[in-house]
């Protein structure tokens, strides 16, 4: 029999699911394959072949046919479910219900073309179509043409096979178009649903505008009740107007002449007020400019300052310079010792006499850090202690004492003199601390300046800057014995170079002097001059507290008849710098046990030798021959102390 049944359907617009479902169900039941009962039938009758029938068919030909689709099937899901959900792409029944071997016929029929479907709102707008006017009706296509074959044998296996595949060929076919049809629509729904979203955001920009709008209103219904109070008070303000408008004509012309300046001044300001807008503009990039700068410089120092740390200790934590000091204007036609400088750190020295066998005295040579001749000046020594002073604004414990005979020039080279080239290294580091202080201001550095004097006679302690004899005892900073601070001890916050300078002076004349056969204006005792600096850095929160120790030794000579009256100074004086020289011998020979405490000097000093802080020793050495012996001895110690090592110094500081 010939079926005659067409394969193609048109869709309508609103039923664009079900369309597809009555398309694959229709195309699955062709012939009158997919009813179960006549599958089942189907099936008994094939059971009651021949033997051979059941060799050749070992494995069944067909499986069982399921009774619907699957339930995740989206042919059994309703059209607003699709629309509600996000799109499910490529997701068509698997499952494929095989024909039946009953109806054999060839069914060739020819489909119409469908319009792609574009969006869901194409399709819903599709649901009822517009007649158009004045357009005829074409004619229906002409109806599809169909070729009946022969329906083959039962026996025919082949033939049949054949059928059933070119039917599986066009019901691939007619799956592949209805998902293509599927996918598009999916797409479709995908951009409807991005459309329903702009929508929204558009809705709720609308809504923002329309408040903006209202609020407007309300401000323009402000402005016009204040515009109209300004009206009435026009109208008022008109009407005295004309009351006065005679001396206004007077008043006219001079206003004219105002207003002419007034428009000048106007331009002016408006000049100006470009130019400080732009003003502000170079200004805002200088100052950021700056805090680049500033950073960098802060950097910078920073590594400055370990760099001259390494330096320093490279140099030695404990160091001395030898200074000669010229002849006198009293002193001319007195043998003088034969002086050579074989470098700048290295001294020989000789008092010409000759020794038996005719030759003269072998020269004394001695090494030091650095050796300063007669002809060196004030600026020349500072230029090397200055670089040590630069460590206590980084921070580190610094001490500085002069040491020699009386009247080799110890204090001359610590306080110097009236004039500027004679200023000694005291006030020169007084004016280098307060200039460095200044400059580092721009690096969020801001110190505190505090100052004490006090000088130690005949193994007594007085402050300089306070006459009432309260009792001073040097103490423990705390229990490890770091440091050591003196009690009752007055101490003056210094704000300037002056004000400490000032102090400075008071102290040099409260101290001990007296007049001896070596100096008219001998010191009779050690002053030591402390100056602490507590530094804070408001960038990185660091603080220190370091120290400064600049003293002055007292003479070192021996006792004659005609200065009996001193004796008992000059006694105090050697016992304590014999002491000195016990502890530099001490350190030198790294015993355990060091004898700091046997002298009020050396206790003090006990921080500044052999604790932490770097220490600077000046000998002062006389160019006379009567003094070679003293000078020796100097020279010795000197040596002594320029051999002891410490370690390293650390800083003083707190983050």
């Amino acid at each position: 029999m010939e079926n005659t049944r067409p394969r193609g359907h048109l869709l309508r617009p609103n039923t664009i699911a079900n369309s597809i479902r009555v398309n694959l169900a229709s195309n699955l039941n062709l012939n009158g394959i997919g009813s179960d009962a006549t599958y089942a039938n189907r099936r008994a009758a094939l059971s009651r072949r021949s033997k051979s029938f059941a060799d050749f068919n070992r494995r069944p030909l067909f499986t069982a046919a399921p009774s619907s689709f699957p339930a995740n099937s989206v042919l059994n899901k309703p059209i607003s479910t699709i629309n509600n959900k996000k799109p499910i792409i490529n997701q068509v029944p698997t499952t494929r219900r095989p024909l039946a071997p009953r109806q054999l016929t060839t069914i060739t029929t020819k489909r119409k073309a469908e319009p792609p479907v574009s969006s869901v709102s194409s399709l819903k707008s599709a649901r009822v179509p517009a007649k158009p006017a004045n357009v005829k009706p074409t004619t229906s296509a002409a109806p599809p043409t169909k070729t009946i074959a022969k329906k083959p044998a039962p026996y025919d296996y082949k033939a049949r096979f054949q059928l059933l595949q070119e039917k599986h060929q066009t019901l691939k076919s007619d799956h592949k178009e209805i998902s293509d049809k599927y996918n598009k629509l999916n797409e479709d729904m995908a951009k409807y649903m991005e459309d329903s979203e702009k929508l929204k955001l558009k809705e709720q920009e609308c809504h923002l505008k329309q408040t903006e709008i209202d609020k407007l209103k309300q401000e323009l219904n402000v402005n016009k009740d204040s515009f109209n109070q300004c009206q009435s008070q026009l109208h008022q303000i008109q009407t005295d107007f004309d009351k006065q408008k005679s001396v206004l004509e007077e008043c006219q012309q001079k206003f004219a002449e105002i207003n002419k300046t007034y428009e000048n001044l106007k331009s002016i300001t408006d000049q100006l007020k470009d130019e400080n807008l732009q003003l502000k503009a170079e200004l805002t990039e200088k100052e950021q400019n700056i805090d680049q700068l500033v950073n960098q410089v802060f950097d910078a120092d920073n590594e400055r300052r370990r760099l001259h740390n390494v330096i320093q200790d490279l140099k030695g934590n404990i160091r001395v310079f030898c200074r000669v000091r010229p002849q006198l204007e009293d002193e001319v036609g007195k043998h003088l010792l034969e002086i050579s400088y074989q470098d700048e750190c290295t001294i020989e020295v000789s008092n010409g006499a000759t020794i038996t066998g005719g030759r003269r005295a072998p020269k004394q040579e001695f090494s030091f850090n650095h050796v300063f001749g007669e002809t060196s000046t004030q600026e020349q020594v500072f230029l090397e202690l200055g670089q040590l002073v630069q460590s206590v604004l980084d921070g580190y414990n610094v001490c500085v004492f002069a040491y020699g005979q009386t009247g080799s020039g110890k204090t001359f080279t610590m306080e110097g003199g009236f004039e500027q080239d004679t200023i000694g290294m005291i006030p020169r580091t007084i004016d280098l601390l307060f200039k460095t202080i200044e400059e580092r201001k721009i690096l969020n550095w801001q110190y505190e300046v505090r100052a004490s004097f006090l000088e130690i006679y005949n193994e007594q302690i007085y402050d300089l800057l306070n006459n009432d004899q309260l009792p001073h005892d040097i103490r423990m900073t705390d229990a490890r014995g770091v440091d050591v601070y003196v009690t009752n001890l007055q101490i003056e916050i210094i704000e300037s170079s002056d004000e400490l300078k000032q102090l400075l002076y008071v102290a040099q004349r409260n101290r001990a002097v007296a007049t001896t056969v070596m100096n008219e204006r001998s010191s009779r005792s050690h002053a030591v001059t402390k100056i602490e600096v507590i530094g804070t850095n408001t960038t990185s929160d660091e603080t220190f507290h370091a120290s400064l120790n600049l003293v002055d030794l007292a003479g070192s000579e021996r006792a004659r008849d005609s200065e009996m009256i001193r004796l008992n100074e000059t006694k105090n004086i050697n016992k304590s710098l014999a002491n000195l020289s016990n502890v530099i011998l001490a350190l030198l020979q790294k015993k355990d046990h060091i004898p700091y405490r046997d002298s009020k000097l050396t206790h003090l000093l006990m921080p500044s030798l052999g604790g932490n802080s770097k220490t600077l020793m000046f000998v002062n050495i006389s160019p006379l021959t009567e003094c070679y012996n003293e000078t020796l001895n100097s020279l010795r110690f000197a040596a002594k102390v320029n051999s002891c090592k410490v370690a390293n110094v650390r800083k003083n500081r707190i983050m």
